[in-house]
């Protein structure tokens, strides 16, 4: 998948928060992408192996509305983001995520 435009505006926002998942809806709200353009970049990053993807615990009738599913970038999105990146700009620095087990695997400190 190629990393550029609303894709990698995606992952950008998304590696700000490698602990946290974001349901469609907040991401819509935060990257000012409207849902009907952002969940076939959602799936397509998914399917590219570059975001996890869980739908939350619960039922609907409980939940007084419908599940929702949370995206999260994963390490190989980092790892696609921080390539990008360095194809941009040869002296950028790797994201570090706080997760140490992705940081070592991306070789960032």
């Amino acid at each position: 998948m190629r990393i550029s435009g609303r894709p990698l505006e995606i992952l950008l926002f998304l590696s700000n928060f490698p602990q946290e998942s974001f349901a469609g809806y907040s991401l819509s709200k935060s990257l000012g992408i409207s849902s009907g353009t952002l969940y076939p970049l959602l799936v397509k990053l998914e399917e590219a192996g570059l975001l996890d993807s869980q739908w939350e615990d619960g039922d609907p009738q409980e939940l007084g509305r419908p599940r929702r599913r949370y995206y999260k970038v994963n390490g190989q999105g980092i790892a696609a983001l921080n390539e990008k990146m360095r194809s941009i700009h040869p002296q950028f620095e790797p994201v570090v995520t706080g997760d140490p087990v992705i940081n070592s695997v991306l070789g960032a400190k």
